[in-house]
């Protein structure tokens, strides 16, 4: 009787064992984020590539921008969303008929709509966010950059 409480006792203990050392992937990531794009415009197509710290399945936002030529106060806008992937995003968008020989491109991580694992990490309004390019925009804090991109 002895020998089966030891080895149902042992049982317990090594079966707790792994779960004990496992932890959320995702959600004991350093919430540190750097984000980063380079650009050029192919064919009438901008080809956007970067990288980004953050966990797979993280959605990317873009907006590009440039003023229309009928318009001069007023711009048009397209824009999307990248998934990372090992920390890594692409984009392409047409820019056929733009009035100016460049695209303003602008590129930002923040968590509202994304994943909830993403969510839990960098919380709700972004407020576990660290990077050097936080920015906070109604009450919503976001990691942006901006750059332009002659064609």
């Amino acid at each position: 009787m002895c020998r089966h409480i030891l080895s149902a006792g042992l049982l317990l203990t090594l079966a707790a064992f792994p779960l004990a050392g496992c932890a959320d992937p995702v959600t004991e990531r350093d919430p540190r984020v750097e984000l980063e794009a380079s650009a050029s415009v192919v064919d009438d197509v901008l080809i956007v590539e970067g990288s980004a710290t953050v966990p797979d399945g993280a959605r990317i936002d873009y907006q590009l921008d440039e003023p229309l030529a009928d318009l001069p106060d007023e711009a048009a806008f397209a824009g999307g969303n990248a998934i990372v992937s090992d920390e890594s995003f692409t984009f392409e968008e047409p820019v056929t008929g733009l009035a100016t020989d460049e695209v303003n491109v602008w590129i930002s991580f923040q968590t509202p709509g994304q994943p909830v694992e993403i969510v839990a990490l960098y919380g709700e309004a972004g407020e576990n966010i660290e990077s050097d390019n936080v920015v906070e925009v109604e009450d919503i804090r976001r990691v942006e950059i901006e750059f332009t991109v002659p064609r």
